[in-house]
């Protein structure tokens, strides 16, 4: 979290009343950057890490790209996104990388596949869970899956395609588009 002041939610999911204890424990972070930790370790989530093991990485589109692949008898589940998803993700995957030279907005829309598909993002490394950035899951084959992120100058982040299920598999395109803001206050595009 950044330095400021938040409000804190606590939610019954039928409205119900019910007794509850909350417990708001504030701690110093250990680190902000990987300048702050030592030998080989990294920053992630506050804490230094060991860095995890590279992706073996498909391919490297950029905007504008149009990108057609398949996941049949690839690597399942190297990495759990439980700090983007709700749910486990088990099946194949696809990594690719990407960086830009200037801050922009990038959606990358996963479409046309015969399998229920998900895409997450990771910021620097892709198989570790407390580099995702952002994800989204489709709910049923062929459905579109859009995940949409900004993107800081000259970092490397990572597109992982991957089925929900060991049995979700197979062909797949997905596209990537990237919008510059113009001004001040607009995520995207010209303030009109």
């Amino acid at each position: 979290f950044e330095p400021g002041s938040y409000k804190l939610l606590v939610y019954s999911p039928n409205w119900d009343e019910a007794d509850y204890d909350l417990i708001v424990d504030i701690a110093d972070p250990e680190c902000l950057d990987d300048n702050d930790c030592f030998g080989m370790e990294v920053c992630g989530l506050y804490e230094c890490l060991m860095p995890p093991a590279p992706c073996q990485v498909t391919g490297e589109p950029v905007c504008s790209a149009f990108i057609a692949g398949d996941t049949t008898g690839k690597q399942t589940d190297f990495v759990d996104y439980t700090s983007c998803l709700d749910i486990p993700l088990e099946g194949p995957e696809d990594v690719y990388k990407m960086s830009f030279q200037e801050e922009v907005v990038v959606t990358v829309t996963l479409a046309g596949q015969a399998f229920t598909g998900a895409v997450a993002i990771m910021e620097k490394y892709c198989a570790t869970e407390w580099a995702c950035v952002t994800s989204s899951v489709g709910q049923q084959p062929g459905i579109g899956v859009v995940a949409q992120f900004k993107a800081k100058p000259g970092v490397l982040y990572y597109m992982v395609v991957e089925g929900v299920t060991a049995n979700d598999y197979g062909t797949y395109s997905f596209d990537v588009s990237c919008c510059i803001p113009q001004c001040d206050g607009k995520e995207c595009g010209a303030d009109s």
